[in-house]
């Protein structure tokens, strides 16, 4: 049976104020000062009616830039600038009230002031209940930036630095708990009878994973970087470009004592002394050993062929340090003595062993689990990089007509990624603490591990018109292949750690082809134009100087694959993937592709009891994408230097419904339907616009 539907409202509240001030204070040095602020609040619905999800964030940002000009071949510039960022995305809270009407509260109390209830998941098909704080803030950065350009013959020179200075807090807290089909089904096993509602109901769990404890990471960061570039008009038609670039971000100072499992060594790493387990650190105060390769070539020709003929070619590598400081160090923040992110597995099976009434208090894990890995990483983690490359052409076809055809390709080398580590090597029944590889440092957890590569191989097409007769488009057309191992690691489905070859296959967000096409037309109307040259005040002010505009999505549809629904091979680890039974998934025998039947079920099953299922990774594909946009505005004269412009603009103008991928559990009543869309229905919006 569905789940039930309603429908709710989403509320937006957004403020945003900024202010600049230009000053030349001699004809050869000028300063700027900006300051901007907003403050923005999102309300909308949860999946199940009467509570809500809030997405607040209040930001201030202040810059300020000095330029000296030496002489008109050398400039100097510098740059200062300040951020603040305080974000939060929670859901709205179950408060105490009900979770001591449930008998909750000891198992989890209030973090912050805030008391929330279970995150419950329930399979088979049905929504559950999302109970999740997430504040992240305050977060400050002062950035100061310095640039000298200096030309030198056919030579422009770049030198520069920057020196960043970065200080984060991210919390975040969840009890997650999840109902599976393996308490109700025959033997208490996992397979394919049972129902997770009706364990729901008996209230056996299949896994527990609460947050408890100091969750918090405050941590310090300093970025440092510099870098020299030549660009070299050796002839010309030949433009020649070289440069390099170095950072070094250092590892972070978390202003409290973090932990976790190396599990490529087995070493238990602390950063500080924790007796009597631990008289002295076993690891780096930061955790993270310093990475000094912060190399970033880049080169790049631009040759004219001819007049209307351009050839181009460009080599870079870059770093992705962003990612470090968001995601890798603050994985950390929830980890032993302070905190743990317990992870039970397998409650379910056989006679259970943890009921709802009966949870260990918060108290409880943190006084008797020592030590606990609740997260681990690879102290040695590298800096992820990415080579990017490029050759193409550019061709004038006529005056305003040009043509680019390119090839634009690239390899990334260390990507983060996060398994689930230390589950089971091998399927079979009973605890899987008789199979993981570290049970003394308790269940699965998840590991930040900087090692998995990828790459993306695109041809693209462009065809653009600039304005000219009141017409500009550009029109754009990408064939295109990208490959990973885990595309989102907070998104999608995790990588089985012990068996990485599989996972290599399509990336999640993979659209083998897109097109788009965008243009602007000035109506041929009113005064000097076509049609209605000699207008009238009147008919001027109605049918001139109108624009219309639009663009056209369109997309080949993004990859997928078949879910089994649980822990089948009882691993503990994440969900795998179910068994291929031969048959096609696009055909068959009284097979027709719907929304309701998007691929043939019968070509999956559930695997066999304590096996892996052989379906690989993302080999299906979605429905494709389709959207129109259109706009129309017009300018109003109001006075000489004043006009009045109106717009209106309508998204998805003709109300295509463009569906999601389909539900890719087999254990799910709706499996192989599409029970979503991707995106919205129309949308019209009206703007007034006072422009002096």
């Amino acid at each position: 049976m569905p789940n039930y539907q309603f429908s709710g409202a989403t509320t937006t509240d957004s403020d945003i104020f900024g202010v600049r001030l230009d000053h030349q204070i001699t004809a050869n040095d000028s300063v700027f000062l900006r300051f901007n602020r907003s403050n923005q609040h999102v309300i909308s619905p949860q999946a199940l009616p009467t509570y809500v999800h809030t997405l607040s964030n209040y930001t201030q940002q202040a810059a300020f830039g000095y330029t000296h000009i030496f002489d008109p071949k050398t400039i100097l510039n510098i740059r200062y600038g300040y951020s603040y960022v305080n974000f939060a995305s929670n859901d709205e809270a179950a408060g105490q009230a009900f979770t001591d009407a449930i008998g909750f509260t000891e198992a989890a109390p209030a973090h912050a002031g805030i008391q929330l209830g279970p995150q419950v998941n329930i399979s088979n098909g049905f929504s559950g209940v999302a109970q999740f704080a997430i504040p992240l803030g305050p977060q400050e950065t002062m950035d100061y930036h310095a640039d000298l350009s200096k030309v030198v013959g056919s030579h422009t020179l770049g030198f520069g630095g920057l020196y960043y200075h970065l200080r984060s807090y991210d919390d975040g807290w969840v009890a997650n708990m999840s109902f599976a089909q393996n308490a109700t089904a025959q033997g208490a096993t996992a397979g394919p009878t049972g129902y997770g509602p009706a364990s729901f109901l008996l209230g056996t769990p299949n896994s527990y994973a609460p947050w408890v404890g100091n969750l918090g990471a405050d941590q310090t960061v300093n970025w440092y970087g510099v870098y020299a570039q030549d660009q070299w008009q050796l002839t010309k038609k030949l433009v020649v470009t070289a440069g390099i670039r170095w950072d070094y971000v250092t590892p972070p100072n978390y202003h409290k004592i973090v932990s976790g499992l190396d599990v490529l060594t087995g070493q238990f790493i602390v950063s500080g002394a924790v007796p009597p387990y631990y008289p002295t650190a076993t690891g780096p105060s930061g955790f993270f050993h310093p990475q000094y390769n912060g190399w970033e070539p880049r080169f790049g020709v631009v040759y004219s062929a001819t007049d209307k003929s351009v050839v181009h070619a460009a080599f870079a590598m870059l770093d992705d340090h962003n990612n470090t400081l968001v995601q890798e160090n603050q994985n950390l923040r929830l980890t032993w003595p302070s905190g743990i992110a317990a992870n039970f597995t397998s409650l379910d099976l056989g006679v259970p062993t943890m009921y709802f009434g009966h949870l260990p208090t918060a108290s409880s894990l943190l006084e008797n689990v020592a030590p606990y890995a609740s997260y681990g990483a690879n102290p040695n983690n590298k800096i992820p990089y990415s080579m990017q490359y490029n050759l193409g052409v550019q061709q004038q076809l006529a005056s305003n007509l040009t043509m680019k055809l390119d090839y634009v390709g690239s390899l990334s080398r260390h990507q983060y990624i996060v398994p689930t580590v230390n589950t089971a090597l091998v399927p079979g029944p009973g605890p899987i603490s008789d199979r993981q590889p570290f049970p003394e440092y308790g269940g699965p957890f998840s590991y930040a591990w900087n090692a998995a590569p990828a790459s993306y191989d695109a041809l693209q097409a462009q065809l653009q018109k600039t304005l000219s007769n009141g017409l500009s488009f550009l029109a754009s057309y990408t064939w295109s292949k990208s490959m990973d191992w885990q595309s989102d690691p907070y998104v999608n489905q995790q990588p089985d750690f012990y068996n990485l070859k599989p996972d290599w296959a399509l990336s999640d967000y993979n659209r083998a082809q897109m097109f788009v096409f965008s243009s602007l037309y000035q109506l041929p109307f009113g005064r000097n134009k076509a049609f209605l040259n000699n207008a009238g005040k009147l008919v001027q002010t109605l049918a001139g100087d109108w624009n219309v505009g639009g663009i056209i999505t369109l997309d080949s549809g993004a990859p997928f694959f078949a879910f089994a629904g649980g822990d089948i091979a009882n691993t503990g680890g994440p969900s795998q993937r179910a068994q291929r039974t031969g048959l096609n998934p696009y055909s068959g025998p009284g097979f027709r592709q719907t929304p309701a039947t998007w691929i043939n079920k019968a070509a999956f099953a559930v695997p066999a009891l304590f096996t892996y299922g052989n379906e690989k990774r993302n080999d299906l594909v979605g429905p494709s994408f389709k959207n129109v946009d259109f706009n129309v505005s017009k300018n109003f004269p109001l006075f000489e230097s004043t006009q009045l412009q109106f717009r209106a603009e309508m998204f998805n103008l003709f109300n295509h419904t463009n569906y999601s991928t389909p539900d890719s559990s087999v254990q799910d009543s709706q499996f192989g339907q599409i029970t979503s869309a991707a995106g919205f229905g129309r949308q019209v919006q009206f703007a007034l616009k006072l422009v002096f």
